[in-house]
């Protein structure tokens, strides 16, 4: 994948999702690997744990969400997510890169920039996504 710096939105866009869909694939051998080795445990210990891991696991993925609402008389967009952490890592990251790319706005100095210029990147991505 180019760096950051070097690509456009739609490579950086296309690139997140490689990285998800690699992910998502990774998580499910892992939890597969997980279930293997739990067969192969011996002590009711050690199986105990692998147990927990892999239904946390699980649950984190059943758990994963996405929903949002309008308030203030629908002048506010309100949205909140869960999921699992290498997901949220693909989010994350793919957010914080195309905010550092999004130009400064004047006054943008303040600790409350940082989540501002986040929702800007999230919007930007979505634009994108919709202009194609």
């Amino acid at each position: 994948m180019p760096e950051p710096n070097d690509c456009s939105d739609d490579e950086l866009i296309h690139g997140a999702d490689d990285v998800n869909a690699r992910v998502c694939g990774a998580q499910r051998e892992f939890l597969g690997f997980i279930a293997v080795v739990d067969r192969r445990e011996q002590g009711r210990d050690s199986r105990a744990r692998d147990m927990a891991h892999l239904q946390e696991a699980r649950e984190a993925e059943q758990a994963r969400s996405l929903s949002w609402w309008y308030f203030a008389e629908n002048s506010r967009f309100g949205l909140s997510a869960e999921l699992p952490a290498a997901e949220g890592a693909v989010v994350a990251t793919a957010l914080e890169r195309l905010a550092d790319r999004l130009p400064v706005m004047p006054g943008e100095d303040g600790g409350w920039s940082v989540d501002a210029r986040r929702a800007d990147a999230l919007v930007a991505l979505c634009s994108s996504r919709i202009a194609h």
